[in-house]
């Protein structure tokens, strides 16, 4: 345990100790589900989330009238099952069990979009930089892709008679978040087995749903769904584990560290 406190501060004032609990992540920078414990004297608010884990306590006695910074709530979860329930949906349009994306749109406006923006907004005020550019960047993405499918947008309209145009942009714009995908898994390589896993399989999902489009090959576009309802299943596990901590609940789930 390493601990620090500023020059000038007091026995009274919070002091921030870094701790390695060998829960679900390394250490603060290392960017993993983590356990966050807000202490004060006896009494302690425990959560897990996508940042290292870190302890904030008060030193000394806690002297009365000085407040803590708050606790806030985990928003990992939330962020994760967004991603997950659109991910599975549009997921099984691309494999053909649904025969239009459209029940969707609602899930990828609200859902996949609005929630997943907001756990990406909570994890910028909880200082992390992965949780809150990977749920900001794929809230968008399903805002995006709903827009793109709504057909008052007139998006995919406009591809009307050019059908050669229309796979072609289709398949720049899903090569555009292979890319990011690609980003995000090689900076998840600290994190934890679930969480690798998840953006693992998204970024083989998304190259492969790309090749589909721009080939037209409808065998390309069902692995890629294939691949896309298992990054759900492991966004899904990986949720769980943020949900099920040792305050909260009678068991966890195993989900070790990398590296």
């Amino acid at each position: 345990m390493q601990s620090s406190r500023p020059a000038g501060r007091g026995a009274g004032d919070d002091v921030a100790v870094a701790v390695d609990d060998g829960s679900t992540s390394p250490a603060p920078h290392d960017h993993a589900l983590a356990h966050k414990t807000y202490q004060r004297g006896s009494s302690s608010q425990v959560h897990s989330g996508v940042a290292g884990p870190v302890v904030r306590r008060r030193g000394g006695d806690g002297a009365a009238g000085a407040a803590l910074r708050p606790a806030y709530a985990n928003p990992g979860p939330l962020g994760l099952l967004s991603f997950a329930g659109t991910t599975f949906l549009f997921s099984l349009a691309s494999v053909g069990a649904l025969t239009s994306p459209a029940i969707g749109l609602g899930m990828a406006f609200f859902f996949g979009g609005l929630a997943q923006l907001i756990a990406g907004s909570w994890e910028f005020a909880q200082g992390n930089t992965f949780g809150a550019t990977a749920f900001s960047g794929f809230g968008a993405f399903w805002l995006a892709q709903g827009f793109i499918e709504m057909p008052s947008t007139g998006v995919l309209a406009a591809y009307a008679g050019d059908e050669a145009a229309r796979r072609n942009a289709l398949g720049c714009w899903l090569l555009s978040w292979t890319f990011f995908t690609w980003v995000l898994t090689f900076a998840a390589h600290r994190t934890n087995v679930a969480l690798f896993t998840t953006l693992s399989l998204t970024a083989i999902s998304f190259p492969l749903l790309a090749a589909g489009a721009f080939s037209g090959v409808k065998g390309l576009e069902e692995a890629g769904g294939a691949f896309g309802l298992a990054a759900a299943a492991a966004a899904y596990y990986t949720a769980l584990c943020g949900l099920l901590s040792l305050e909260t609940s009678h068991f966890t789930l195993p989900n070790p560290k990398l590296l």
